[in-house]
């Protein structure tokens, strides 16, 4: 089964990838109140269970690709549950399909099919070939999905963009890179060992560590125009956006500590629960 009978509740909800899911609409709400925007109710259904699929099906061929191999307990859940997340994929993916479909407006079609191509791009890097540079492609495209995927629509229904809007998405997407680069940095040993491709691997510890903290310093900066800008609730926003990084930078201070039972990742992904307390200042 895949529902706990105990305390593991949290965790199997973690593995499958439903935290994932939930930060989305943590972000999104956020994403309205600081644009002064609404999406179409089609929106909460089609784009989290977009980002489920996405997780899942890239989760379900690694393992499928390295077996019991895989040293994580999220793998291991989706190899233990292989066949019935593969039926949950066949049946959510048309569903998600033609909801979007009927009742999102074209222009949200433009920007799922370009999220779509970016999508088979990662999944495609994941083969034999480009395999130099598939880490550097997979984690980026999956920043730029995740980002694309929360801010788009709101954009889209911007009544004017003047440059400021454009902090918003670009603070979320650093956040979502330093995230990526914080657990890679965090797995790389057993990423080597099983020899699986990140960003981390590709441009070296060194590099990746310059990385992370050199988004910590640009998300401040870009909490610190927020916070001077006209947007809606912008001090209370600046002070989630930098509450946030500073959260990712002191897992990484601390990750000898919390490299135990992926502590790491249960708190680095969700950060991006508490940009739902915007709702408190709206």
């Amino acid at each position: 089964m895949i529902w706990p009978r105990s305390r593991d509740y949290r965790t199997t909800v973690r593995h499958l990838n439903l935290d994932i899911v939930l930060g989305i609409i943590c972000t999104e709400l956020f994403a309205q109140v600081v644009l002064n925007v609404h999406v179409r109710p089609a929106w909460w259904f089609v784009v989290p269970a977009a980002a489920w699929l996405m997780y899942t099906v890239d989760r379900l061929l690694d393992v499928r690709k390295q077996g019991g191999q895989y040293d994580t307990p999220r793998h291991r859940f989706h190899l233990r549950h292989q066949r019935l997340l593969w039926a949950a994929v066949f049946v959510l993916a048309p569903i998600t399909l033609v909801v979007a479909i009927l009742y999102l407006l074209p222009d949200v079609w433009i920007v799922g099919a370009v999220l779509g191509s970016l999508t088979l791009l990662h999944v495609a890097t994941q083969g034999p070939g480009l395999r130099r540079y598939r880490g550097v492609i997979k984690d980026a495209t999956v920043v730029i999905i995740y980002t694309a995927a929360i801010w788009s629509v709101p954009l889209l229904r911007c009544a004017s963009r003047p440059l400021g809007i454009w902090l918003f998405p670009a603070a979320f997407l650093l956040l979502a890179t330093q995230n990526v680069v914080l657990f890679g940095l965090m797995e790389v040993r057993s990423d080597e060992t099983l020899d699986r491709s990140s960003l981390v691997r590709t441009v070296g510890i060194p590099t990746s560590t310059v990385l992370l903290h050199a988004c910590t310093m640009l998300i401040g900066g870009l909490a610190l125009a927020i916070a001077l800008s006209d947007a809606p609730h912008a001090s209370v926003a600046a002070m989630i956006i930098v509450v946030m990084t500073i959260t990712l930078e002191l897992l990484y201070a601390a990750r000898r500590t919390v490299a135990t039972n992926e502590v790491y990742r249960l708190v680095g992904d969700g950060i991006f629960y508490l940009p739902v307390l915007i709702l408190a200042a709206s």
